[in-house]
Parts: structure tokens; C-alpha cells; sequence
């Protein structure tokens, strides 16, 4: 994924994120682009699950938070991000984000080797 995709099963008002499952031997995220489960409402984030060999986030985010709209509030909690990899990168400012911006508490971040 790259320049300013997006993969956003997420939800507005009472709803919850929805739950994104990615199977890949390489994963690359780059140049603004986004994977979001996460809710600009009332609703929990929802979950994400990577399995890859080799996963790069370069200038881009995985985003499962609950309540990006500051402005609403609301007592979701953050999704949860499950990272099954050999390689991780982060670079250029990447990302990997399970928070709320209210009542609510902060999803589950897992990195998990594979073998």
C-alpha cells in the first residue's frame, strides 16, 4: 500500500471498527498510507491482525484507536493490533497506534516472532 491508500473498515457514531486480517509474505506500507479498524464515534476500534514474513511502516500507520474525533465523547476502547512477523520496521515516522482520545482504554499492541 502506498501513496495515500487507505484500508478502512472503520465506523462513525455507535458502531465498532471492523476487524481487518492480513496474510502476506511482505508488507509494506508507505507514503501516507493507512490500515484503520478505528471509529470517529462511540464505538470500540476494532482489531487487526498482520501475519507477514517481512513488515515495513515508512511514513504511514496501522491505526485501530477508538474516538478519533476528539470532539465526541464517548467511552470506546481502543482496538487491539496483533503483529505476527520476522522483521518489523518502522521508519520516516511510521506508526502503530491502539489508543483512544477518551474514556476508554487503549487496545492490546502484540508483536509476536514468527519462527
Amino acid at each position: 500500500m502506498e501513496d495515500l491508500s487507505d484500508l478502512v473498515p472503520g465506523a462513525i457514531g455507535s458502531r465498532d471498527g471492523g476487524k481487518i486480517l492480513i496474510n502476506s509474505d511482505r508488507l509494506t506500507i508507505k507514503n501516507g498510507a493507512e490500515v484503520s479498524a478505528s471509529t470517529f464515534g462511540q464505538g470500540q476500534g476494532g482489531n487487526i491482525q498482520i501475519n507477514a514474513t517481512d513488515v515495513e511502516i515508512s511514513n504511514s500507520f496501522i491505526n485501530a484507536s477508538a474516538n478519533r474525533n476528539k470532539n465526541t465523547f464517548s467511552t470506546g476502547d481502543g482496538g487491539n493490533i496483533e503483529i505476527n512477523a520476522q522483521s518489523l520496521r518502522l521508519t520516516e515516522g511510521g506508526l502503530i497506534v491502539a489508543s483512544t482520545a477518551s474514556e476508554g482504554r487503549g487496545g492490546i499492541l502484540q508483536l509476536m516472532p514468527l519462527k
